[in-house]
């Protein structure tokens, strides 16, 4: 039986998300204090026990010419060890559609765990529309540290703005509140961050996280521009010798292309206009 989650079930729900995910505790506990509600969650009883899970996450997706619609990040889907490849995940995400459509909202988007997931997601309505470029850069291709180059603290708050004012002319933008990023740091490998960057000329902020020995750049906010000069900054900060940076298509050329993240559209689709589809700042 799929129904919301309840109070009582948050033990069992829980344990499947760092079994099936490899969370630590702490994260988990923070995802359920903070980004969890019972209604933005299903969950598939067997003999009263939890079989598997699905939790949708608001978000507002915009479209050019200033449009908005409400959408859901579809977010922590997995099924119990003993339960898998029986077609519990199907039947969630069927469920998790039905219930979105009721609400009259206009989509639904997630990001693949793994490569061979897409083809899981394409079987069950979802297309291939957010793609990413990745850069990767050693430290001998780093310029000087700019002029009045600068680097501290960002809040989640400051971090949303930025990436808005970054990303919004996109003809598709995932847009995360406050609330989101403060969270999807706490997701990061540790040691991680936000960090604000500026110099003469620019600004900005990175959200990043360890990785071995370098640093994946998981988003890179820049109204202005300047990808080599922020990794400057942030090089400044951190001295890492390697830098993974996730942009947005054709933010630097020669970047290496990857597909990222996915949409089902639940109303006639849209007509998209501006630049090529962004989400990068996502819980995967």
């Amino acid at each position: 039986m799929i129904r919301f989650s309840q109070t009582r079930d948050y033990p069992q729900l829980k344990a499947l998300f760092m079994n099936a995910f490899g969370d630590p505790k702490a994260v988990v506990d923070a995802f359920f204090s903070q980004r969890h509600k019972d209604e933005n969650m299903l969950v598939d009883m067997r003999d009263d026990k939890v079989s598997g899970m699905l939790s949708m996450l608001p978000v507002t997706l915009c479209a050019g010419g200033g449009q908005s619609y409400k959408a859901r990040y579809i977010y922590a889907v997995a099924t119990r060890e003993d339960c898998r490849r029986q077609g519990f995940g199907t039947a969630l995400l069927d469920a998790a559609h039905a219930h979105m459509k009721n609400l009259g909202e206009a989509a639904a988007v997630l990001v693949p765990a793994a490569p061979d997931l897409f083809a899981f997601y394409e079987k069950r309505g979802y297309k291939t529309v957010f793609s990413l470029d990745v850069l990767t850069v050693g430290t001998e291709s780093l310029p000087p540290f700019p002029y009045q180059g600068k680097y501290g603290s960002c809040s989640a708050r400051e971090y949303a703005r930025l990436r808005d004012n970054a990303f919004e002319a996109s003809g598709l933008y995932v847009r995360w509140d406050e609330s989101a990023v403060a969270y999807a740091v706490q997701t990061f490998a540790k040691p991680c961050g936000v960090t604000a960057l500026s110099w003469d000329g620019g600004h900005g902020c990175a959200a990043w996280e360890t990785d071995g020995d370098g640093i994946l750049v998981k988003e890179l906010a820049l109204p202005d521009g300047g990808v080599l000069t922020a990794l400057s900054v942030l090089h400044r900060m951190l001295d890492a010798k390697q830098y993974t940076v996730r942009l947005a298509l054709g933010a630097f050329p020669g970047a290496e292309n990857r597909p990222f993240g996915m949409i089902r559209w639940l109303i006639p689709k849209p007509p998209l206009s501006g630049k090529p589809p962004y989400l990068s700042l996502a819980m995967d």
